[in-house]
C-alpha cells in the first residue's frame, strides 16, 4: 500500500507541473485500448478509495503518461536553452 500511496502522490504532482487534466489521462489511457476506464475511477483510483486491480493499473498508466509528458517538457526546455 505504501508504494501505491507514492505512486498516486506522484501522479498527482505530474498532473499539476505538465497540466494535464485527469480527463485527457483518461482518453489517453482508454485510446490504448487495453481496457476502459471512467472518470469517477480514476478520481477515486487517486485518493486511494478505490483500490482494485484495475484500479492500480489506471495508476500505473497514469504515471506513465504524466510521466512521459514531463520527459517531453523537459527535453524542449533543454533544447531552448
Amino acid at each position: 500500500e505504501g508504494a501505491m500511496q507514492e505512486l498516486r502522490e506522484r501522479v498527482l504532482e505530474l498532473l499539476e507541473t505538465t497540466g494535464l487534466t485527469q480527463k485527457e489521462v483518461i482518453r489517453r489511457i482508454n485510446d490504448q485500448g487495453l481496457y476502459k476506464i471512467q472518470p469517477a475511477e480514476l478520481c477515486k483510483a487517486l485518493k486511494g478509495e478505490l483500490t482494485s486491480p484495475k484500479a492500480n493499473r489506471a495508476i500505473a498508466d497514469a504515471y506513465s503518461i504524466v510521466q512521459r509528458e514531463r520527459l517531453k517538457m523537459l527535453r524542449d526546455e533543454f533544447r531552448k536553452s
